[in-house]
């Protein structure tokens, strides 16, 4: 049976640079690291529900289920959250 696999923080931190970089993809990242293509997708998504996009979704679960007007803080900050893979223009 496959062990465990011990995946530091500073690892995030590494495969999220190298996402950055231009033309990268999973399965370049994934050899980089020397994890399997599966694997590094998985990791992003936890990294990416682990952003502040869930501070969006909180935030609009505590404001109810009414419509919000046009310009209210929360729909506005859900649009301008950046995104973690995405590179910071």
């Amino acid at each position: 049976m496959p062990r465990p696999l011990d995946w530091p923080r500073a690892r995030d931190a590494e495969m999220l640079r190298l996402l950055r970089r231009p033309g990268a993809t999973l399965r370049t990242v994934a050899g980089v690291m020397g994890v399997s293509r599966c694997f590094a997708q998985r990791r992003t998504v936890v990294l990416c529900l682990r952003g502040p996009e869930m501070e969006c979704a909180s935030n609009r679960a505590e404001a109810g289920e009414t419509p919000l007007p046009p310009g209210h803080p929360i729909s506005m900050g859900a649009i301008m959250v950046p995104s973690q893979i995405a590179p910071a223009w």
